[in-house]
């Protein structure tokens, strides 16, 4: 009998069978454990977006309406602080003014949004809610007497000006000088430091022109001040929207990619305004932004990869739900943070 050696054809196809089957066992794990990381990965990121998202708005509006130790709620010294100027450089018109406001928001489709919030970096996202806050988010210096009409003078531990200015005061900054009875803005228009003692002189931008009013100031702290805006918008040659803020007269900086929206309401303190639940910024009435004493935050975070999700994901954000006509992942964040300069 002679031997047989090698394979036959129907056992070769048996083989080949075989291996096809096993390969696509492994390409369908390898497939499906990609799909769950990417997932994961996708989902990750949007909580991690969220998070910082909430973490930055949460932080300034805690700050809105700080002044240091002004009595914002002597009507006295209210009038002193309500004050605006739109001639202030820097910030568009109509934003940087008015501190009684330390929370105000908008709709970006309000004339003022529209006509400040332009740059041929980022296009705004319509419709989108906008959130002003106004406050002095450092630490300030310790009011040395001896003030004069012209200048305020401070304490602080530098022994040199950086890039000219000292404790985030620059020339142009808005400035607050405040006491427990009574606070005054004012402009810086030069700055001088001799020791350990800083000069902040001021033109008449002073609430009351050209001078402080009462007796000069002889304790108190004084506080650079400062005018946040965030809003959604989509950066220029890009189709992913992301958190904006805006700081004084700096450039809009891109904070977080990938937040979609943003829907905000407010509540004002009980028996104080003219209502008492969460409403949309049209619904408060302008007198009222002054004593706004909590924000209600909702944020709609989307992941930065197409098909994410197996099907369409719908979702709920301020009120409605919306249901997508694409396949990206998405979350809605809420929160609710107080504005603790107020009495809540």
């Amino acid at each position: 009998m002679t031997n047989q050696k090698g394979l036959s054809l129907i056992e070769l196809m048996i083989s080949i069978t075989l291996g096809l089957v096993l390969m696509a066992g492994v390409v369908q794990v390898f497939l499906s454990s990609k799909t769950v990381f990417t997932s994961q990965q996708g989902l990750s990121r949007v909580q991690e977006t969220g998070r910082l998202a909430m973490e930055f708005i949460g932080r300034d509006v805690r700050i809105g309406g700080y002044f240091g130790c002004a009595n914002l709620y002597d009507p006295a010294a209210l009038s002193t602080l309500n004050y605006a100027d739109t001639t202030v450089p820097g910030l568009a018109a109509g934003l940087h003014q008015n501190f009684t406001e330390g929370i105000k928001g908008y709709t970006n489709s309000d004339p003022l949004i529209a006509g400040s919030l332009t740059s041929s970096n980022y296009s705004l996202v319509n419709p989108s809610d906008v959130l002003v806050i106004k406050g002095a988010n450092e630490q300030g210096m310790p009011v040395i007497s001896g003030n004069t009409a012209t200048n305020v003078l401070g304490f602080t531990p530098s022994t040199s000006l950086v890039n000219g200015g000292v404790e985030g005061f620059v020339v142009g900054t808005v400035g607050v000088i405040s006491n427990c009875e009574k606070g005054r803005f004012f402009r810086v228009t030069a700055i001088g430091l001799a020791g350990n003692q800083v000069s902040l002189t001021h033109a008449a931008w002073a609430v009351v022109p050209n001078a402080f009013p009462d007796i000069y100031y002889s304790s108190g702290n004084i506080f650079p001040v400062h005018t946040i805006v965030y809003f959604v918008a989509t950066r220029s040659g890009t189709t992913v929207p992301s958190l904006w803020q805006k700081t004084d007269n700096d450039p809009a900086v891109e904070l977080l990619q990938g937040v979609e929206n943003i829907s905000l309401t407010y509540r004002c303190r009980p028996l104080v305004c003219g209502f008492n639940n969460y409403t949309t910024a049209s619904g408060v009435p302008a007198t009222d932004w002054p004593n706004v004493s909590s924000v209600h935050l909702e944020l709609l975070v989307r992941g930065l990869d197409q098909n994410t999700n197996a099907e369409v994901q719908p979702y709920s954000f301020a009120g409605q739900t919306v249901t997508p006509n694409d396949r990206v992942l998405r979350q809605v964040f809420e929160a609710t943070f107080a504005v603790r300069s107020k009495f809540n």
